[in-house]
């Protein structure tokens, strides 16, 4: 073979890998895409386990929370409050796994005071946002689910080690370590789908539990304008 017909090849080879590439990129990318058109046409913001929820959904109680607490940015409320309708569901389903739950009477007792010490159901709101490494977007209609969805994560926790958790012992660490990971199986196992307007979506929060569940994409956009979501305040 001739250094010319060595050329020849050395380039047709590497044209043919840049195509092979660009033709994987393009696969990954449009099924991305074909997955937003298909959550889209469900009008859902995202699917767990089958079962949608929907923007409109999401788009309430984004508005709900910026007339709680005005002048925040938008976006990072929306990924906020889809996180903690699919985190409600999947704990849900990691509690019954586990054969735990959480008595409607206790849920209500612990925010009834927790209410009272915050003076009001805004403040708690704010005080939530306020209190966390990565900030829980939690509207004022959704304290009740979101009080009982921590709930039910102790309650795996402490059937995980025994029935009893102790702050002081290692094994309660551990054991929330590991109803971390069973949270992480269970969200895989449920199939948990995120509409690329908001993000994606990742079940592996106890590798780095300050990174949220849903990371925004580059070219991630929203169901709803911030414009539309300001001028609903």
């Amino acid at each position: 073979m001739t250094t010319s017909h060595l050329a020849h090849s050395s380039t047709g080879g590497n044209v043919a890998r840049r195509r092979s590439a660009a033709v994987a990129l393009y696969a990954v990318l449009a099924a991305g895409v074909l997955a937003g058109c298909s959550l889209d046409r469900l009008g859902a913001a995202a699917v767990v386990g089958g079962k949608p929820i929907s923007t409109d959904r999401v788009h309430e109680l984004t508005t709900e929370y910026l007339r709680a607490l005005p002048d925040q940015d938008p976006g990072p409320v929306q990924r906020g409050i889809l996180d903690q309708l699919i985190t409600a569901r999947v704990y849900a389903e990691v509690a019954n796994d586990q054969g735990v739950g959480v008595r409607k009477a206790q849920v209500a007792a612990e925010l009834s005071g927790l209410i009272e010490r915050f003076q009001g159901r805004r403040a708690l709101v704010q005080a939530i946002q306020a209190n966390q490494e990565v900030p829980e977007f939690v509207a004022p209609s959704m304290l009740e689910s979101w009080l009982k969805t921590q709930l039910l994560f102790v309650a795996v926790a402490r059937r995980l080690n025994g029935g009893v958790l102790n702050p002081q012992d290692e094994s309660t660490r551990a054991a929330f370590t590991r109803a971390d990971r069973e949270v992480a199986k269970v969200a895989n196992r449920l199939d948990v789908e995120v509409n690329p307007r908001y993000g994606r979506w990742r079940a592996d929060r106890d590798v780095d539990p300050t990174v949220s569940s849903i990371v925004p994409l580059v070219s991630g956009g929203l169901s709803k304008s911030e414009d539309e979501l300001t001028g609903a305040r």
